[in-house]
């Protein structure tokens, strides 16, 4: 009974830590999915269409006003203009998305030092 209350006091002690550990070992995981099966997330549906148009344009691509997709396409279209191969341009626009959540999640957690949010 006595360790369960010293692990209580750890984690309440560490609670910070803690959250944000986890939170980085989730979104590694995240970015790890994403790249690994990166043909599965954009060879489908949306994404290789918008993929098209902006390999078609080398500009950004706002289907239907979409204009928070410039953060996401920000990367993989600066690749492109580096005259990156398909792969890596898929590979950057699959993870894109897991970049700007990881953001948010550090500003959030470490900037705002709101952990419980």
């Amino acid at each position: 009974m006595n360790k369960i209350k010293n692990i209580g006091a750890f984690i309440e002690t560490h609670y910070n830590k803690l959250i944000l550990v986890m939170g980085v070992l989730f979104f590694t995981f995240l970015f790890f999915v994403c790249w690994v099966f990166f043909k599965e997330r954009m060879i489908s549906f949306d994404p290789s269409f918008f993929s098209w148009q902006m390999i078609d344009q080398k500009d950004f691509f706002f289907p239907l006003g979409r204009w928070g997709s410039v953060f996401i396409e920000a990367l993989p279209l600066l690749a492109l203009k580096n005259n990156c191969s398909l792969s890596t341009f898929l590979h950057l626009f699959s993870v894109s998305p897991i970049f700007i959540y990881f953001i948010i999640f550090l500003i959030i957690t470490i900037g705002f030092k709101n952990y419980r949010a």
